[in-house]
């Protein structure tokens, strides 16, 4: 007498069923008694905000210090010091987004520094000191001030603006760096749903 055939719904769920239970017994005899799924090392520390603030306040004074002290040297020697004072001045303030892994945000402040730097040449480079001697009638410094007053709040500004979201850029970090995945975790009595967590520093 022959084997009836099966339909191929029946088939179907029949092998379903089997690989459901290839999968619940691999899973069994490859689960250790007590064994768990999560990484018993210690978690790597989080981005530090103390850190993040304390490197942007310290790269912006080292610029600022390095150009006071360009005003001791030699006028041929000025030049190069205090410009390489400044650069570190204008990056200075964005040394906490870098620290933070956000180095386009870096990248845009300083940018924005720089161009306000700018400003500030122009209007110097426009300027007519009238100290020593009376400025004639048809000097006006007036402009000249005004690029300058504007390039130095632009500077300020955007260094004020690194300094206070600093901290911010660190919890961003920090958030981004916690994952929360569901997966299957493996024990002495089979397989069960859980979560997992994972983080990179």
């Amino acid at each position: 007498m022959g084997v009836p055939a099966m339909s191929l719904s029946t088939r179907t769920a029949a092998i379903l069923a089997a690989l459901s239970v290839l999968v619940l017994a691999v899973g069994h005899a490859g689960a250790q008694p007590g064994a768990h799924p999560v990484d018993q090392r210690p978690p790597a520390p989080a981005r530090s905000e103390a850190t993040a603030l304390g490197l942007s306040l310290g790269v912006t004074a080292a610029g600022l210090g390095v150009m006071a002290a360009s005003l001791q040297y030699e006028e041929s020697d000025f030049g190069p010091v205090f410009a390489v004072g400044s650069a570190v001045a204008l990056i200075g303030p964005s040394a906490g987004h870098i620290y933070a892994g956000e180095p386009g945000r870096a990248v845009a402040t300083t940018l924005i520094r720089a161009g306000g730097a700018g400003l500030v040449v122009a209007g110097a480079s426009q300027f007519e000191l009238c100290i020593l001697a009376p400025c004639d009638d048809h000097d006006d410094n007036g402009p000249a001030v005004l690029l300058m007053a504007a390039g130095t709040a632009v500077i300020v500004g955007a260094a004020v603006y690194d300094f206070i979201d600093t901290p911010r850029a660190v919890r961003r970090a920090n958030a981004r760096a916690l994952q929360v995945t569901p997966t299957v975790l493996a024990s002495s009595s089979g397989l069960a749903p859980g979560l997992a967590f994972g983080g990179s520093f």
